[in-house]
Formats: structure tokens, sequence, C-alpha cells
């Protein structure tokens, strides 16, 4: 089966991972576990993007990652979602629970790329998701060279959301919580004044 590498049985699940019973998508999901390699990776990785909609499917998937998987799933996932070949705040959240998870692992190091990536595709005009996404990749992981240069231009873009009056609240929050998670600090009249 799946925890033996078996490619028949990995092909067969992977017919699944679409299904429209949503029954079948979690035990999809569930057995993804089992899986071993890059292939299996790849399978969990679209699973999970199919499932982000639903809390429920997504905990399955969740549980199903492993320290050998979770850098290629993390990196499938971020790919898509920065390439915009899926999007929607469901599929932005699930980048940033992928990339805490790999952090939790030991693995974030190995995502240095694809964090900074994914922040350079964050700017002014960013949606609150896109800005929530940027918070959980600066708090996660060890940052390097490419990824603190993005993280300085993100921290620009919050600092303008912020002072822009004609701004979401939704987005000028995630900017809050972006420059706090990046260590900028205001004073709190400053602040009262930005957001009313």
């Amino acid at each position: 089966g799946l925890a033996r590498g078996d490619a028949a049985a990995l092909s067969a699940v992977a017919g699944l991972v679409d299904d429209p019973d949503p029954a079948v998508r979690q035990q999809v999901l569930l057995s993804m576990g089992e899986a071993r390699g890059e292939a299996a990776a790849l399978v969990l990785a679209e699973a999970l993007l199919l499932s982000a909609e639903s809390a429920d499917l997504l905990d399955a998937g969740m549980t199903s990652l492993t320290p050998q998987m979770v850098e290629a799933v993390t990196l499938a996932v971020s790919q898509a979602v920065n390439e915009e070949r899926v999007g929607g705040p469901a599929a932005t959240r699930l980048v940033g629970k992928l990339l805490v998870q790999a952090a939790s692992m030991g693995k974030a190091d190995g995502l240095a790329e694809a964090r900074a990536a994914l922040l350079a595709s964050v700017d002014a005009a960013a949606a609150a998701e896109r800005l929530e996404l940027a918070t959980a990749i600066i708090k996660g992981g060890r940052a390097d060279e490419a990824v603190d240069a993005a993280a300085r231009v993100v921290v620009a873009a919050a600092w303008t959301i912020l002072h822009d009056a004609a701004a979401e609240p939704q987005r000028r929050v995630a900017a809050v919580q972006l420059l706090d998670a990046a260590g900028e600090s205001f004073a709190s009249e400053e602040l009262t004044d930005l957001l009313l």
C-alpha cells in the first residue's frame, strides 16, 4: 500500500482527491499520512488545496503531514498560491498553516526561497489575507538575506497601508499585525490616530 510506496496504490488514492463526497476526500487526506516520497507529497498538496475551504478536511490533511513530507507539500502549495493557480483567502491561510507546521517540525530552513517569493508578492495593494501570510512568514523560521530583503519591502508596504485612511479596516489591522511581527514600534497614540 501507501506505506510501502506502492505507485498503483498512490495512483488510486490520487484519483479520489477531488471526489464530490467529503467523506471520501477526508479518508484520502487521512490515508496520505501513510504515504512516502515526492509523488505522495504532491498528491497531499493537491488534496489540501482542494480542501482548504473545509476546516474538518483541512484538519484531517494537516494530521497527515510528516517531517519527511512537510517541506515538499509546503513548497507545492506555496508555489500554486504564489503563481495564482489557486487563490482566495482559504488557500492563502493554508500556506501560513503549512509554514508554521514546517517550522514546528524543524523544516523551515529549506523553505527560504518559497518564503522570499511569497513575501515578494506582497505590496501596498495586497489583500488582508496576503498581509496575514506575510506576518506568518516573518514570524516563522530563521530568515536569510533574501527573506530579510523581501521582509523590509513588505514592512514598508504595511506602513503605507497603515497610513492610508482609505484602506479597508481589515487591511489596516493586518498591517499593524505585520508591523508588530517585524518588531516595528509605534506609540499607542499614533496607532489610535491612524486607525480611527
